[in-house]
């Protein structure tokens, strides 16, 4: 049987930087490796960040809830929160990587990165929440 760890917070970006902490702290308090953890870290935080900034339209507290299973093989992450239904699977914009650095549009590399980092990664809609789970192998 595995540990699991969940928590819920606000949409806003300090929330997210201490959830991002308790993540952190409970993986290495469980002795996961160091390169799953630093996979799900930049997976809750690039996801969690474009939901934060994107994800409504008001200005009202909005509740998203985290949820992490860590076994002896792998570790899952879940995100849910009633933002608009974005599935960053298939409408996350393709970053252009062409031109000078200093040309590029700035953002769209999160989701790339975290989808090319991560072992598996799934969207649903399930009511009004969007839920991504995430899957990082630990060998």
């Amino acid at each position: 049987m595995g540990k699991s760890f969940s928590l819920k917070i606000g949409n806003d970006l300090n929330e997210l930087a201490g959830l991002c902490h308790e993540v952190h702290n409970f993986l290495e308090e469980e002795k996961a490796p160091a390169s799953p953890i630093y996979k799900i870290d930049l997976a809750l935080e690039e996801m969690l960040t474009n939901v934060i900034k994107y994800g409504y339209d008001d200005d009202a507290r909005h509740e998203i809830s985290v949820s992490l299973q860590l076994d002896q093989n792998r570790i899952l992450l879940e995100m849910r929160d009633d933002g608009h239904e974005f599935n960053p699977l298939l409408e996350a914009p393709p970053s252009d990587l062409s031109g000078e650095l200093e040309e590029r549009r700035v953002g769209g590399m999160g989701i790339l990165l975290t989808r090319s980092m991560v072992d598996a990664i799934s969207y649903s809609r399930d009511g009004n929440l969007n839920a991504v789970t995430v899957s990082v192998n630990i060998n």
